[in-house]
């Protein structure tokens, strides 16, 4: 089996560049992060929190759902390739 060649950057949290090939462990990485910045926003609004922590808790979440939306469009630009 050939193995995987590893992202150009490590992930970061909101700032993550990865190769058109992202390695399955990155791939569940990046999920991880996103459902975890999911649940910091539930979490946030669920004990009403600050204004200044529930866009701090938003932008995070928001900024991982691009993170996730790109990976699906990398995707889908290998499948039509």
């Amino acid at each position: 089996m050939p193995r995987r060649q590893p992202p150009r950057q490590a992930l970061n949290h909101g700032e993550a560049e990865y190769t058109s090939q992202m390695p399955t462990e990155d791939t569940r990485r990046l999920l991880k992060l996103f459902g975890i910045a999911v649940t910091e926003l539930e979490d946030a609004v669920a004990r009403d929190a600050p204004p200044e922590d529930l866009r701090r808790t938003e932008a995070e979440a928001a900024a991982c759902l691009r993170e996730v939306a790109d990976l699906i469009d990398r995707l889908r630009a290998r499948i039509r390739s």
